[in-house]
């Protein structure tokens, strides 16, 4: 919303009134309606009321739920719960709002105890099991999954078609060869492989611009994205990023269909509490961690070091400066995790994710197109559209798998570490944390050392 539009809102609160609307709004949890956000929009447009509870109420049901999933002594959330209702008040926050995380977080807590456990549950394990849930995917999808990647081998061959294809679909639902995951690994892009919330952003936003383009109204535009999500999940398979994907993508339709717009923070908040009541055990899936980690990091300090790195930087283009923060913010809030679960570090990362950026949305939205004209051709026994489009993609597709393979080769491209202790991984975080929300406080030059002191710690963690 333009500055113009937030003052002929403001204007219309009556003067002498001013006072007690903004401190009855304050007593509500919401900003006044001429307070603008930090993001510009004033924070009654928001349709989800009260965004920043949304915030807090998903970090309390995350630690709900990590409570209970991985196994850790009842007297943590005894105690947690202790500290919400009888500590927090006194800074300031009211009682009852700190009863209401509370119980959030117990409620997080409970929702893993009503699950059944797996019988077969490893007695020195430290994370609950649970009973395999029956398989989503459909016959259906897997057939036509099946039919997608052999049509892509057949017009691309076999390393190009397996590789468009994964681009496409994601790694789990279409596998390529050993050598090209090592060498994605090794070069730092194994994301690209993965079915992530990018594929599904970069579907719904080529069907949302087509729809715009065909002048199809905001109410018919809401029940064509979901559609076309959810075909996609039936074609790729359900995982945790992918459903991310999915709810942050429904939020952020039905905000544009009721003209408000979607506070990203809580829209990820919302999706990560809605996907851990439905599946709890998905917390300790390192799929969902990273993907809520990287896109958390995204939302919460792209946009303000892109500002920042172009005042700092003007001689440099604004879509390289975009490219670089977003790939060093994601690689932030990932990189403990990383080397937590994997011991390696890849040290071309930044080369290699710039030097893809330009191929990355090009081969992705020819190869939706390529997949959408094959299934509606194939109900018709023809693919002479696709095959075209196919042929289209060679070259891109070509080019990419060989940029990947030579930054691959480069010396130093996977260096081996040690696992590093989750107490410094936690004290990383939280410094972090620390950094980021309290990054225009007086005192910003002091957390911004505590984080420099804990990533140094960290660092020598991982080779001493």
């Amino acid at each position: 919303m333009h500055n113009s539009q937030v003052e002929l809102i403001a204007e219309q609160i009556q003067p002498g009134k001013d006072e007690s609307v903004q401190h009855c709004r304050r007593a509500e949890g919401v900003t006044a309606l001429n307070e603008p956000s930090p993001t510009g929009t004033p924070a009654d447009h928001y349709w989800l009321v009260a965004p920043r509870r949304f915030v807090l109420a998903g970090a309390m049901f995350i630690l709900g739920t990590a409570y209970g999933a991985f196994h850790l002594p009842w007297i943590l959330p005894v105690l947690s719960t202790m500290f919400l209702v009888g500590i927090v008040p006194l800074f300031g926050v009211r009682p009852s709002r700190a009863l209401a995380l509370a119980t959030i977080m117990l409620l997080g807590y409970g929702n893993v105890g009503l699950r059944p456990e797996d019988p077969r549950k490893e007695a020195n394990s430290s994370i609950r099991y649970f009973r395999p849930q029956a398989a989503t995917e459909t016959d259906w999808g897997t057939a036509t999954r099946r039919r997608i990647s052999h049509f892509m081998q057949a017009n691309l061959g076999a390393q190009n078609g397996s590789l468009l294809a994964s681009m496409v679909l994601g790694n789990r639902a279409i596998k390529v060869d050993r050598s090209t995951r090592k060498a994605f690994r090794r070069s730092g892009l194994s994301h690209v492989l993965a079915a992530s919330g990018f594929n599904l952003s970069i579907l719904v936003a080529s069907v949302y611009i087509l729809c715009r383009i065909l002048c199809i109204g905001a109410f018919l535009r809401l029940p064509v994205g979901i559609a076309t999500m959810m075909l996609f999940i039936i074609i790729a398979g359900p995982s945790p990023s992918v459903e991310r994907a999915f709810l942050m993508g429904t939020v952020i339709l039905l905000g544009d269909t009721l003209k408000r717009t979607a506070h990203l923070p809580a829209t990820l908040a919302f999706s990560v509490m809605v996907s851990l009541a439905v599946n709890p055990k998905d917390i300790a899936d390192i799929g969902l961690q990273l993907s809520y980690l990287s896109t958390g990091g995204l939302v919460l300090c792209a946009q303000k070091m892109q500002r920042t790195a172009t005042r700092a930087l003007q001689t440099i283009p604004t879509f390289l400066i975009g490219v670089l923060t977003s790939c060093c913010v994601a690689q932030a809030f990932v990189f403990p995790l990383q080397v937590f679960y994997f011991q390696q570090l890849n040290p071309y990362f930044l080369l290699a994710n710039t030097l893809a950026a330009p191929l990355l949305p090009a081969i992705s939205i020819a190869g939706f197109a390529t997949t959408s004209a094959f299934i509606l051709e194939s109900s018709v026994g023809s693919t002479a559209v696709s095959s075209v489009l196919a042929g289209l993609c060679y070259w891109p597709v070509q080019l990419f798998r060989q940029l990947v393979l030579a930054i691959s080769c480069f010396p130093f491209a996977q260096i081996e570490t040690h696992k590093p202790s989750m107490e410094i991984v936690c004290l990383y975080f939280i410094s972090l944390y620390v950094a980021v929300h309290f990054s225009d406080s007086p005192f910003q030059s002091w957390f911004r050392g505590a984080f420099l002191a804990c990533l140094i710690a960290l660092t020598i963690n991982l080779f001493f």
